[in-house]
């Protein structure tokens, strides 16, 4: 990418992400960094980067594809995280069922298995 390209880089990054930096120094250091990137390549990176992140980017985000699923996976690891921790609380708070009521499913299990 050339110094032109960074410059609309850092306006489109400034216009989603106000407190992004677009100072000269890190211009500079971004086209360094930048300078044999596919400018397609980064633009789409950002595309993705800010319909999943709320930060600005930095320089290793633009070049690395975004996983567009990622948002969706992480959340069903949160999900599945407060499922199993629901569980294990639910195990340590159970009670066994009293006397009677095993008595009763007993009787129930041996009458159908009678009639059978």
């Amino acid at each position: 990418m050339n110094k032109l390209e960074i410059a609309e880089l850092f306006r489109e990054i400034k216009l989603h992400y106000a407190n992004f930096d677009a100072g000269a120094d890190k211009r500079e250091a971004w086209h360094k960094r930048l300078e044999q990137a596919d400018k397609t390549a980064v633009m789409q990176n950002l595309d993705q980067h800010i319909k999943l992140r709320e930060f600005p980017p930095t320089v290793a985000e633009l070049l690395k594809t975004i996983d567009p699923y990622q948002g969706y996976h992480d959340n069903l690891k949160e999900s599945a995280h407060e499922l199993f921790t629901d569980l294990n609380q639910w195990r340590e708070n159970s009670v066994a069922p009293p006397e009677s009521l095993r008595e009763k499913v007993r009787d129930l299990a041996i009458r159908r298995a009678n009639r059978n």
